[in-house]
């Protein structure tokens, strides 16, 4: 963050959203031990491998749950929302659906990243996608030939670098933008 905090992840025995402090003390700040997906403070907020962060203009956390097929909110008092997604339920075909934030699904989301205006990226591991969250709307960026694990965004160069399969694919995000304005 802008101020120095440390954020992580955690998804290897506990399912959290930890502050790291510069004496490298590590605080709880969503989630616990037991995954699951709800919402709510602290604690009593659930996460199925948390597996990454990114800070939005808002100051607020944004969380690909790749578990729960999610992207989740957290604040500086650690309340949890979901942005958009939920869990696919036993049985059911896993795949990347646009639309409305009620209406869209992700396939295992695994890296995020936020715009200086608020639009939300998300690359997915299983839908093999960069999707983007714009105007409680969610779309298909690209489709890209193996799983996207990572996202780092360059908006000075209007660029999103993604990590899929054994590469990097550079998406001209301003592209991606135009659609929707």
């Amino acid at each position: 963050a802008k101020d120095g905090t440390i954020f992580v992840s955690t998804y290897d025995g506990s399912h959290t959203v930890c502050i790291l402090s510069a004496d490298g003390t590590i605080t709880t700040l969503a989630g616990g031990e037991e995954r699951g997906f709800a919402d709510g403070r602290g604690e009593a907020a659930r996460f199925f491998d948390p597996m990454d962060l990114a800070m939005g203009p808002d100051g607020r956390l944004y969380v690909a749950d790749a578990g729960n097929h999610s992207i989740r909110c957290v604040d500086r008092d650690g309340n949890v929302s979901t942005v958009a997604g939920r869990p696919w339920e036993a049985g059911q075909r896993r795949e990347s659906i646009d639309g409305d934030l009620i209406v869209a699904r992700f396939n295992e989301p695994c890296g995020v990243a936020v715009a200086s205006d608020g639009t939300i990226y998300v690359g997915e591991g299983d839908g093999k996608r960069v999707r983007q969250i714009r105007e409680g709307v969610v779309s298909t960026v690209c489709r890209c030939e193996g799983p996207v694990r990572g996202l780092f965004l360059d908006e000075s160069e209007g660029l999103l670098y993604a990590t899929s399969g054994n590469g990097i694919i550079t998406v001209a995000v301003e592209t991606a933008l135009q659609a929707f304005l």
